[in-house]
């Protein structure tokens, strides 16, 4: 189902690759446990209905800046994200692929030294000189 990280991206980012592979693990465990039901169970069909790739897919990083308004569109954000322009709580996010909890989204905000946040800012006249220190 889902393939083991190679050495050189876990090496990159060993904590987020620990992260993704328990998140994996827990939902193969779940799958497998479901698949135990009866087909016509009423939990089992309840969890199917729910947990689905689209609801994955929607708690990545671009498509919530787009919900939040901070991006036009998903590859405007995604451009953002690479970039540098983002961040969520005190750490600036390069990988589009993150995926952010429903606790974080409260979070995500612009990254210090951003331009986009500077012009966002001098738009709104809440401009400080120490908004444009990086």
């Amino acid at each position: 189902m889902v393939r083991k990280l190679k050495f050189h991206q876990n090496k990159l980012d060993g904590l987020r690759g620990k992260t993704y592979n328990r998140l994996c693990g827990s939902l193969r465990h779940l799958a497998h446990r479901l698949s135990f039901l009866a087909p016509n169970d009423p939990y089992r069909l309840q969890l199917e209905q729910v947990l689905t790739v689209s609801a994955f897919a929607r708690r990545r990083l671009p498509v919530v800046m787009s919900r939040l308004h901070m991006a036009d569109t998903i590859q405007a954000a995604v451009k953002m994200i690479e970039q540098g322009h983002v961040r969520v709580g005190t750490t600036t996010i390069f990988d589009p692929s993150y995926l952010v909890s429903r606790s974080t989204e409260d979070h995500i905000t612009w990254s210090h030294g951003s331009k986009i946040k500077t012009n966002i800012l001098r738009c709104h006249n809440r401009l400080d000189n120490f908004d444009i220190i990086p």
